[in-house]
């Protein structure tokens, strides 16, 4: 973050902080989705294994996924 301490001498240049500082936001949004994917997909497995096997409802699965 050491473009935040450089002097801004016009608009554009704090035009391209803003940007940079909204691109790595992007990004580490975008990391946080990729790490979740392998572990809903193990979890969704898993609830259509049980939810085939009579164990419980789709809602009430969904109400639990939720209220975590």
């Amino acid at each position: 973050m050491f473009f935040l301490f450089l002097p801004r001498n016009n608009e554009q240049d704090l035009f391209n902080v803003l940007g940079s500082m909204y691109m790595g936001v992007i990004q580490l949004g975008v990391y946080s989705d990729t790490s979740i994917i392998s572990f809903s997909t193990t979890e969704r497995i898993i609830m259509y294994r049980e939810k085939f096997a009579g164990m419980y409802s789709s809602w009430s699965y969904s109400f639990a996924q939720v209220r975590l």
